[in-house]
């Protein structure tokens, strides 16, 4: 069982239903963590991949740029994760990765 208040354990089970393709799930528990804990990166960025995995590429870059600036390593993170891909020739993806 999760503890209801702890951030990182959303993320985590936000991550583990995103591994299983359960994205709409998936978002839910990272809302909840951002909720939780709103200067998140992680959750930030995690969600961003959930969003791109799913085709919704404006909430993913609005995700995107929000863990870029809460935390920039997730800027180089984004170049290669294989999350983006399918983004990598989107003209604002390249410039908020830049």
């Amino acid at each position: 069982e999760l503890k209801p208040d702890v951030a990182e354990a959303w993320n985590n089970k936000g991550a583990a239903l995103a591994k299983l393709k359960r994205y709409e799930e998936a978002l839910k528990a990272y809302d909840r963590a951002i909720e939780l804990k709103p200067d998140y990166a992680g959750a930030w960025y995690n969600r961003a991949c959930c969003y791109c995995l799913k085709g919704d590429t404006t909430k993913a870059l609005s995700d995107l740029k929000e863990a870029i600036r809460l935390d920039k390593t997730y800027k180089d993170m984004a170049k290669t994760d294989d999350d983006f891909k399918g983004m990598r020739d989107d003209e604002e993806f390249k410039k908020i990765v830049e």
